[in-house]
């Protein structure tokens, strides 16, 4: 999402997405870094406009389900698993475009590596109440 690497979400970058999602920009993006305020944009907030602009990305209940079918014997969500599966999906399907700089954002901002177990956990429900509103 940030092309430069820097955590913070511009214009430019709103631009890309609205392309990359087959959407026409008609000033969306300059009405999103408005709302962002003067601390900008990060990738949480970002998440959240767009699902207040465009409703929300499923319904709750259903994504708690999505994430479940993740979870391993400790209740979590392994989040390499998630992003071996989103690549899949993304890959098979040509209506579903998830770039590997999106998944990586996401998978970044919501997931969290065990120091005991080395595994890395994907905080679905952070996720969930990010995206929902």
């Amino acid at each position: 999402m940030s092309v430069n690497h820097d955590g913070k979400i511009t214009e430019e970058d709103i631009r890309n997405t609205y392309t990359s999602l087959g959407l026409k920009d008609e000033g969306e993006a300059q009405k999103m870094m408005a709302e962002a305020g003067s601390e900008g944009l990060v990738f949480n907030n970002f998440l959240k406009l767009m699902g207040s602009k465009y409703g929300d990305f499923s319904d709750r209940s259903e994504l708690k389900q999505v994430f479940a079918t993740f979870k391993d014997d400790s209740n979590t969500v392994n989040a390499t698993e998630l992003r071996e599966h989103l690549a899949n999906v993304s890959s098979a399907n040509q209506d579903i475009h998830l770039s590997k700089e999106d998944m990586k954002n996401v998978l970044k901002s919501f997931s969290k590596k065990s120091d005991l177990t080395g595994k890395t956990a994907f905080a679905a429900d952070k996720f969930i109440d990010t995206v929902s509103h």
